[in-house]
């Protein structure tokens, strides 16, 4: 006979179960969001004291003059907004009559909160870095479909994990001075055969394809009122996940044709904040522009293999420019992978070789003196700094940071939501049951110049 879940099992398997477990994937596929210490947050919008140059209370150490007055000096600060996050598990309605028994359900509600889980932890993972998806590969075409909507299938490298069917993504066109935006829908991602590290994804957009889609988004070449993109795709394009990116109407073509729509990363005085606006030395953070003092972000580009060498040489950088050495290396998956096998390979010599032997460079996390990072090591070190390894991070990027002078801030822990003292609710919208979770979180950077980005490691 059918065991139907009823309404107090939900919300008890929800209380339980739900929160350890959704947390417990953000931990695992979002490590450096897990391994940033939290700091509570009060407001919509907070205001928080930097590090920015000097103090004026000392300069009359330098100078020899007389002590400052007090009274018009004040901390640099800047502002950080909430941001949330949030993730659902949904039950038919009947679904929950059909069940076959006790087993059955606890399946049932065990397999929809690890899919609600995973979601959050992407959404939460991927907004740590803000970075372009990987890039498309050139000659791909939008041709129209039924419905108003426009499809493209475009081959990706490094792009396996990039991608997932039903999320939403900005397409930036590559058009010269100004760059245009388009939301797109991912319908599949598909392996190439014989290329393991190449994928096809397919994409739809336009009228009818993107929930959100703007008709009034329309660029001559670019974007048509009915189909959406209409221009072919070059490697110079960018995919970036929806909510991650600020779109930016300036303006209509001659004759009302509609909107010029430019795509620009967070400047993070209101919204997301991310490692790519960190360490930019040009965007604004926490609503102060870049400075030539210590408020400006260090990145190094076109930085060639992953190597111990490379990083400390970097990270020595790093600490004569500000006076703090970072504390972790943040790596992709790749470009761990190319790093330890630089280390294990540096530390060996050929059959015959007259030179002599290296010492094998330690590929040991337990060096991590940082300690609260041991459910995380990668089993790689920088000569003694751990290196956290977060899938989330791009293939030929790497992170230099501080964990001193790099927070989250926390709004709301990850949670049930808890209306009317049950996180359950009954969908308007589709035939269901829903418990949503959510969590409010932004990144909070004190010391600018204590973070460091590489950009175009070299993986082979």
């Amino acid at each position: 006979m059918a065991a139907e879940l009823t309404a107090a099992d939900i919300v008890a398997f929800a209380a339980r179960e739900g929160n350890k477990m959704i947390e417990a994937q953000v931990n695992m596929k979002a490590r450096l969001f897990a391994a940033l210490d939290k700091q509570q947050m009060k407001g919509r919008r907070s205001v928080i004291n930097i590090v920015d140059g000097g103090l004026s209370s000392t300069t009359q150490v330098e100078d020899f003059g007389a002590l400052p007055s007090e009274a018009a000096n004040v901390p640099a600060q800047g502002f950080v907004d909430a941001v949330g996050y949030v993730s659902r598990l949904g039950l038919g309605r009947i679904a929950l009559h059909t069940l076959a028994g006790v087993d059955d359900s606890a399946d049932l509600l065990d397999l929809q909160l690890q899919i609600a889980a995973d979601d959050m932890a992407r959404q939460i993972g991927r907004a740590m870095f803000g970075n372009q998806l990987a890039s498309p590969q050139a000659g791909a075409t939008w041709s129209a479909v039924s419905g108003g909507s426009t499809s493209v299938t475009i081959p990706f490298d490094g792009g396996i994990a990039d991608f997932r069917e039903g999320e939403a993504y900005v397409w930036e066109a590559d058009t010269g001075a100004a760059n245009l935006s388009v939301l797109v829908l991912c319908t599949d991602v598909a392996f190439v055969a014989g290329q393991d590290n190449r994928v096809n994804v397919t994409f739809v957009a336009g009228v009818g394809g993107v929930p959100g889609y703007d008709t009034s988004e329309v660029a001559d070449g670019i974007v048509s009122a009915a189909n959406g993109p209409t221009a072919a795709v070059t490697t110079a394009d960018a995919f970036y996940l929806r909510g991650s990116r600020v779109l930016t109407p300036i303006g209509g073509f001659p004759g009302g044709a509609g909107n010029l729509t430019v795509i620009t990363p967070a400047a993070a005085n209101a919204g997301l904040v991310t490692l790519d606006v960190v360490t930019s030395p040009t965007l604004a953070l926490h609503g102060l522009a870049a400075g030539s003092r210590g408020w400006t972000g260090i990145t190094f580009s076109s930085v060639g293999s992953p190597t111990a060498e490379l990083f400390m040489g970097k990270s020595k950088l790093v600490q004569a420019r500000a006076g703090t050495a970072p504390t972790h290396l943040v790596l992709g998956a790749l470009a761990s992978a190319a790093y330890g096998a630089q280390q294990i390979t540096a530390g060996q010599v050929g059959f015959g070789s007259s030179s002599l032997t290296q010492p094998r460079r330690a590929v040991d996390g337990k060096l991590d003196k940082y300690g609260k990072d041991a459910d995380m090591e990668s089993g790689l070190s920088m000569f003694g700094r751990p290196v956290l390894v977060d899938d989330n991070c791009p293939t030929t990027n790497a992170y230099l940071i501080n964990k001193d002078y790099l927070k989250v801030g926390e709004w709301k822990k990850l949670s049930a939501e808890d209306e009317g003292g049950s996180p359950l609710l009954l969908s308007r919208s589709t035939f269901s049951k829903e418990v949503q979770y959510s969590c409010i979180y932004n990144l909070i950077c004190r010391k600018r110049n204590s973070h460091a980005k590489l950009s175009g490691l070299t993986i082979v």
